[in-house]
């Protein structure tokens, strides 16, 4: 008989014949447990008198359910991601700035998946942690889209830039022209401080001043009642100075109602052609109305996104608004701070980094991703941030416009690998709902 052992315990007994000379036989067993295996066979004979030769051994170290740790914008947005993964693996979810910050803790997970995440918002030179993670420790690293991350990410002059299989942007914007509606507080409180004002219209001015003159700008105030102060106007060097001298001029009065001015931003945009539509909403308070999600929502619909700013409080409100316009929200703690954001909140617009729209991506025939990938009919997704691929990576998946959704690439030792949608509400709700879509983000 033939006794095969895993760690002394006894797996399989084999009842067979030795013959003299050479004897081929298999046995297998499926460990049960990760970790190490010491393996014992046995010849057992009533008939053999020297038992010195009748066992062999071997040692295996098994790997069980992959560690994953998910970084994220939002504990939501990872725990979606924790959702889909935890039936095959271990994962653990994080916000980003608790991170963990050392290359040892990182070296506990397989892999590194990043959510939506913006590279100001990890410590300090986590980028160059990661590429060490990836490309000397060989560990994979997958990062997942959003309107917070890639290029409107802060990714740009990092390692994320380096090691990414796609541009962080593409050239395919250059020709684009946006239509751009600044939706500017004129509430009291915001002459309160008499700062929070005076810095609301520098930004204002600077976001007037980035746009160049294929573009269009609309200024909206709003307190009690909601102005069109300026319609969409092209942004020439005539127009901005006289934007200039409007936003300078604006003052304030009591109240803060959100719906109609949103409604306003809205009429101006909705039938005006331009490639790109966008609302940049700021607010130094919480409404008195109700409504303005489900404006919002129907600018989404119709290809308009809505960026927000809460000057001076941290709002729920208006971090919802921006996550259901497909836009960015900026809590602004310091406002001498506000001109520059609202600045670096115009230049990502004008780049055109993020496809609004209805788009079915396409799988290659080839993919590893799932089964029978030439068969496949993937769902839609409704945002993607736009990028190309890069010489030596391979996309799996692509949109019509050729535009990568899922690439990857052997990075050093590691792989790193990206995907273009999101997990994020409004981003890729199709594909959280349906067979196909989970089984790719599964792989």
């Amino acid at each position: 008989a033939l006794v095969l052992y895993d760690n002394e315990k006894m797996v399989q007994r084999l009842e067979h014949t030795i013959d003299g000379g050479s004897n081929l036989i298999e046995m297998s067993a499926a460990a049960e447990t990760a970790g190490g295996h010491a393996y014992r066979i046995k010849v057992e004979s009533d008939e053999d008198t020297v038992e010195k030769n009748n066992q062999a051994y071997t040692y295996l170290n098994v790997a069980g359910a992959p560690n994953i740790l998910v970084i994220a914008d939002t504990i939501a947005n990872a725990e979606t991601m924790q959702n889909i993964l935890s039936e095959e693996n271990q994962v653990d979810v994080v916000v980003a700035y608790r991170a963990p910050d050392s290359i040892v803790e990182l070296c506990n997970y397989d892999e590194v998946i990043l959510v939506n995440v913006d590279n100001n918002e990890l410590p300090d030179d986590y980028d160059k942690l990661l590429e060490a993670y990836v490309s000397v420790y060989g560990r994979s690293l997958l990062t997942i889209g959003g309107s917070s991350t890639y290029m409107s990410g802060n990714m740009k002059d990092t390692a994320f830039e380096e090691m990414l299989p796609v541009t962080l942007g593409t050239d395919d914007g250059e020709g684009d022209n946006i239509a751009l509606a600044l939706v500017l507080d004129c509430s009291n409180s915001m002459s309160m401080t008499e700062m929070y004002l005076s810095v609301a219209k520098q930004g204002a001015i600077q976001c007037v001043q980035a746009l160049t003159d294929k573009d269009y700008v609309a200024v909206v105030s709003f307190n009690t009642w909601a102005k069109v102060q300026s319609p969409l106007i092209k942004a020439n060097k005539d127009n901005k100075d006289y934007l200039t001298r409007l936003i300078s001029g604006l003052t304030t009065a009591q109240g803060t109602y959100y719906v109609k001015a949103l409604q306003l931003a809205y009429n101006e945009l909705i039938d005006f052609e331009a490639d790109i539509k966008h609302v940049i909403f700021l607010s130094d308070g919480n409404p008195s109305d109700e409504g303005y999600n489900k404006v919002v929502e129907t600018m989404v619909k119709n290809n308009i996104t809505v960026s927000t700013i809460g000057l001076g409080y941290e709002s729920d409100i208006l971090s919802n608004m921006a996550n259901k316009g497909n836009g960015r929200y900026y809590y602004v703690a310091d406002a001498l701070q506000l001109p520059d954001i609202m600045l670096r909140e115009t230049e990502q617009v004008t780049t055109g980094l993020i496809m609004s729209g209805t788009y079915r991506p396409v799988m290659s025939p080839d993919s590893p991703l799932i089964e029978e990938a030439d068969k496949v009919k993937l769902p839609v997704i409704s945002n993607y941030a736009c990028t190309e691929l890069k010489d030596g990576a391979t996309a799996y998946i692509t949109a019509n416009e050729g535009h990568p959704i899922y690439a990857e690439w052997t990075y050093g030792a590691g792989k790193v690998a990206s995907y273009t949608g999101s997990v994020i509400s409004g981003w890729s709700d199709e594909w959280l709902n349906n067979k196909t879509g989970l089984a790719v983000l599964k792989a």
